[in-house]
């Protein structure tokens, strides 16, 4: 029989389905949290899932019994009832510790560690584990560390991923990681009539990697949480897998999508540690009610308002008696100050994330009867974080929209109010916008560099256009590009201005007059006000849409 890391890959091979991703330390435990969350949340009828944890394990134990001392049920549930589900149910297995195991006997004795007697080694969880070949439902997730024997076993027969850095190039290639294993053990992969699945499957993946992950900036979107990017990448190829949809299906720029899928899986992991599960609810509004800026007159919105980054642990635990830190830190909902003594009353907790903050602080001002004086003060400022909790409202609490379209239209804040229509689901919002004779005035967007704002600009007018609405007035401020504006489905419109707009680029500007013929918009009504022309530039009459 084989030896050392020869063994690792023939035990795996065998398995045939295993996903391993190899990381830090940190990245591991995120990985572990979440991937349990994940499958929870989208495969709770049909997936039971275990995690083993190889550290400790010593060679009499077998798998079913690994997992029995591991899971701690005092009895509750039996090795032969572990073997019985593990081999007639549909099962995923979180390894991790694996980099614990001594490839064989060999290096034992080369060891100078005194209790190697009974540790496992490659070889017992080879021979300990024969139930496997039965095993036919199994999956695996093995979390390994950067470094040691894993390096030497990895072949074609895994889907293998690995982090180094937090980069953007390296969280596109675990993206698209996810995808092949997705696609190896899914059996409802996207399918096109003519197409073939593999390849079809392919394309989703790159298109994914390519457009939404890189081209909006998931990483900075998300503030360089490594959770965060972990969450998101799963929740989307498992909503593609699973409910057999387009890309173009998903809600994936809805940030209110993105934070309450994080949310219910913290919440969902939260509650299976916790003797209190029902505290996270309260924690949230504490949190949130905590996080509101205050200011001299205690008025806690004004246009320099910032919400706060820490609070203190002897604040929150005055207010919930039963809450226990230590498990909200162990799931990544809490960061703390102090490593070492993160109970401590004088420790400061913050948030995982800046956006998981915004979302709270939203919840708490719909809850609590601010949102009036939140949008007298904030809809119109340029304070960015109280405009994320601004658009968190609009996405989440429906009752909200219609009192916030009213103010957002009176100020004419036409981008923040497009940014927040895109998180509605709901056409008929706009139907809150539109004047009654079939018309909306005037449009004014000066925020198109941002990807995922002419996203939401994209919506905007194509629902606009299949509801036959009029645009009064459109006007671009500081951003054009042919690619995007082009082929966008733009209502018909009456006057078109395009203010302080490069186009020093000739055939950029002849896109744009060809923009507005095809669009059978008047010449005199028609206007580039401080825009950067092309000195050669032909005058409008003779620029025409061929």
């Amino acid at each position: 029989m084989s030896s050392g890391p020869n063994l690792i890959h023939e035990f795996f091979q065998r398995i045939g389905r295993v996903f391993l991703v190899v990381g830090d330390e940190f990245l591991t435990k995120a990985l572990l949290y979440y991937a349990c969350s994940l499958f929870v949340r989208y495969n709770r009828d049909q997936e039971i899932i275990f995690i083993l944890d190889l550290e400790g394990l010593t060679r009499k134990n077998d798998l079913a019994d690994a997992i029995v001392s591991k899971l701690k049920l005092d009895g509750k549930v039996t090795t032969d009832e572990v073997k019985d589900i593990l081999q007639n149910c549909n099962c995923l297995i979180i390894v991790k510790g694996v980099e614990c195991l001594k490839t064989d006997q060999e290096e034992f004795e080369k060891s100078n560690d005194t209790n190697n007697e009974d540790k496992m080694t490659t070889d017992d969880l080879l021979k300990n584990s024969h139930c496997l070949s039965k095993c036919g439902k199994l999956r695996w997730l093995v979390l390994a560390k950067t470094g040691g024997c894993w390096k030497n076993v990895i072949s074609s027969h895994f889907i293998r991923s690995q982090i180094d850095k937090l980069i953007p190039q390296n969280w596109s290639k675990y993206v698209s990681d996810v995808f092949k294993y997705y696609n190896t053990v899914s059996e409802s992969i996207p399918k096109t009539p003519q197409g073939d699945p593999e390849e079809n499957f392919k394309n989703e993946a790159e298109y994914f990697t390519k457009y939404v992950f890189n081209e909006n900036n998931i990483v900075e979107k998300i503030g360089l949480s490594q959770s965060m990017l972990i969450l998101f990448s799963h929740v989307v190829v498992s909503d593609i897998t699973k409910r057999k949809i387009d890309l173009s299906e998903l809600c994936l720029y809805r940030r209110s999508y993105l934070i309450e899928t994080i949310l219910y899986c913290f919440e969902i992991q939260y509650s299976n540690i916790s003797d209190h599960p029902a505290t996270f609810e309260e924690l949230k509004m504490i949190l949130g009610r905590a996080g509101l800026p205050q200011d001299e007159k205690c008025n806690p919105f004004t246009e320099a308002s910032t919400l706060a980054s820490e609070f203190s642990v002897r604040k929150i635990q005055d207010e919930i008696q039963s809450i226990n830190l230590k498990e909200a830190l162990l799931i990544g909902f809490l960061k703390s100050s102090n490593e070492h003594d993160v109970t401590s009353e004088e420790c400061a907790v913050s948030l995982c994330d800046n956006v998981i903050q915004e979302h709270l602080v939203a919840l708490v001002i719909t809850s609590e009867n601010l949102l009036e004086n939140f949008l007298n003060s904030f809809c119109w400022s340029e304070n960015e974080r109280m405009r994320q909790v601004l658009q968190l409202m609009y996405g989440t609490k429906p009752n909200t929209r219609s009192l916030i379209a009213k103010i957002l239209l009176k100020e004419k804040k036409w981008d923040i109010l497009i940014d927040c229509l895109f998180e509605s689901e709901n056409e008929r919002d706009f139907e809150m916008i539109t004047a009654k004779d079939g018309t909306v005035h005037e449009v004014k967007v000066s925020e198109l560099n941002r990807y995922s704002h002419r996203l939401a600009f994209c919506r905007f007018c194509k629902i606009l256009a299949s509801n036959k609405v009029r645009l009064r007035e459109l006007s671009f401020k500081g951003y054009w590009s042919r690619e995007w504006f082009i082929n966008w489905k733009i209502p018909q419109v009456e006057k078109v201005e395009f203010i302080q707009v490069d186009f020093s680029n000739q055939t950029e500007y002849n896109y744009a007059v060809k923009f507005c013929n095809e669009r059978n918009v008047k010449r005199r009504n028609v206007s580039f006000t401080e825009c950067h022309l092309p000195g050669s530039q032909k005058p409008f009459s003779e620029i025409t849409s061929k």
